[in-house]
């Protein structure tokens, strides 16, 4: 009987137990941590580069914009507009740095360090800066540069109709500017000129979301063609690891083709036609025509032009941090587009120039 009457207890016990511990008594377990950090702050705004990095075969050169005499390897006149992604305006500080070399010219004014370069406090408002985007200073101290040549007096020719306005220390400019000497530059290609005057292209890494073909243009070389005429050659870019042989070209260059070409390919890579345009007042003639229409202020500086032998490509957006890397804080969206001209040494008739 006693164990009868525990028995009957525990089930009570059980049934209390149950009613009481009902769903919405039971405390909600502590939230998760979030194990995805908060994203950085990102400017709206879009800023695009453009510009053409001349190299010779062992991969020295320049990082420019414009043509001017050759010098081994710059990068000349990487040249940046910003675009407003919202009603804005917007302040953000650009940096520019490179892997290896030095700032030759720069526009407007901007700390230099080193190998490192940046503008601060730029104020970026809706619409086109209403005069064009050139320096407010006189010739005699724009051309400072130590080479002698002097870009910072043209940057006027490359205003565009569409970029957003930035002031910089006060002054308004439609675009930044610079020109470094490179002592080097991870490069995904690798050119040889043999001399039955064959190249060899290899290449080293991915060449994958490079717009256009490899272009050969040839000058003064024996042919089916009057002397000094542009010949051309094309060919896909090899797979990674590949290398392929590319002749001298048996076709006079199609300039209007050419640039039509081009334009797309500056398309492809994010520029606007306006930009596009821009780099095309830049470079088209030097590189497809003979004997170029340059104004005044260029035929100051600039020699005729010589008999020339050189490969054309379109770095991959991820492999243009070789030539120059471009930061902002906050972060911006960049988009940028830059052709790589391999300078192969002037050829004659009879051979190829000595190294």
């Amino acid at each position: 009987m006693r164990i009868a009457i525990v028995l009957a207890l525990a089930v009570l016990v059980a049934c209390g137990s149950r009613e009481t511990a009902s769903p919405s008594q039971t405390p909600p377990p502590p939230p998760l941590p979030d194990p995805t950090p908060p994203a950085p702050a990102r400017a709206q705004v879009e800023l695009h580069e453009w510009g053409l990095v001349d190299v010779d075969p062992a991969g020295r050169g320049d990082v420019r914009a414009g043509p001017f005499a050759r010098v081994p390897m710059v990068s000349r006149k990487p040249v940046l507009y910003a675009h407003l992604l919202g009603d804005g305006p917007v302040t953000l500080a650009v940096g520019v740095r490179l892997p290896a070399g030095t700032f030759v010219e720069h526009w407007p004014p901007a700390q230099v360090t080193g190998s490192s370069l940046s503008w601060a406090d730029i104020r970026v408002r809706q619409g086109a800066c209403p005069t064009a985007a050139e320096p407010a200073r006189d010739l005699a101290r724009a051309c400072d540069a130590l080479d002698g040549v002097c870009e910072v007096d043209e940057l006027g020719r490359y205003a565009t109709e569409d970029h957003d306005c930035m002031s910089v220390g006060g002054a308004d400019t439609g675009l930044l500017f610079y020109r470094a000497r490179l002592a080097s530059a991870d490069l995904p290609v690798r050119v040889v000129r043999h001399a039955d005057l064959s190249l060899s292209v290899t290449a080293t890494r991915s060449t994958a979301g490079a717009p256009g073909d490899l272009l050969r243009l040839s000058t003064a070389l024996s042919g089916p063609w009057p002397p000094g005429r542009v010949v051309i050659s094309r060919a896909r870019a090899p797979g990674q690891g590949q290398t392929l042989s590319m002749a001298v070209g048996t076709e006079i260059v199609d300039a209007a083709a050419e640039r039509e070409r081009l334009g797309q390919d500056l398309a492809t890579l994010g520029m606007t036609t306006s930009e596009a345009r821009a780099f095309l007042e830049a470079w088209a003639d030097e590189l497809f025509t003979e004997g170029a229409t340059r104004g005044p202020s260029r035929e100051r500086r600039m020699p005729a032009p010589t008999p020339q032998d050189v490969l054309l490509y379109w770095l991959p957006p991820d492999a243009v941090d070789a030539t120059s890397v471009v930061a902002t804080e906050p972060r911006a969206t960049l988009k940028r587009a830059f052709l790589v001209r391999v300078n192969l040494g002037a050829v004659s008739t009879a051979a190829p120039s000595p190294p």
